[in-house]
């Protein structure tokens, strides 16, 4: 059986702790000190350790099904912008996007994006002084996924 480098570094901090023990028992070594505090920490950190990788051993922290994965959409800058932003999403299957820029009643301003594209990631470059300063939202949709984020246009 091949062991992982957290399976090791559990087994020596429980060796280490056993053996600490086992000196504090025969009296050989004392409970003041630093050997004291030292016995402590890496007594609890062990059996953290050991309980964290016995429950992911085990899969109680294990999803039963495996997450769907969606499209992700973000922008490099803040949300207030002036001139070009560059948005970025990222599609973890091919299929069908849409990227709008929308007013706050959601209803689209501009089309960046409407088409077909594969999986992977794809930076856009968008010029806002195609639009009046305000308050609008960039949104990207797929079949499985629709988000919008906010964005303060403010041309100077």
């Amino acid at each position: 059986m091949k062991l992982n480098n957290n399976l090791k570094i559990i087994i020596a901090a429980v060796l280490l702790t056993v053996a600490v023990y086992a000196l504090f028992q025969t009296g050989q070594v004392k409970y003041d000190g630093y050997v004291g505090v030292v016995a402590l920490v890496g007594g609890v950190i062990a059996l953290y350790m050991g309980y964290r990788f016995l429950m992911a051993y085990f899969g109680r922290n294990k999803l039963d099904v495996e997450p769907v994965k969606y499209a992700e959409l973000r922008s490099y800058e803040a949300d207030t912008a002036s001139g070009t932003i560059k948005l970025f999403f990222e599609l973890p299957e091919e299929g069908h996007v849409k990227l709008n820029i929308t007013d706050l009643n959601g209803e689209p301003l501009k089309t960046i994006i409407d088409d077909k594209l594969a999986a992977g990631n794809y930076p856009v470059d968008f010029n806002t002084t195609e639009l009046s300063n305000g308050t609008y939202f960039y949104e990207l949709r797929t079949h499985n996924y629709n988000n919008a984020k906010k964005l303060i246009v403010y041309n100077a």
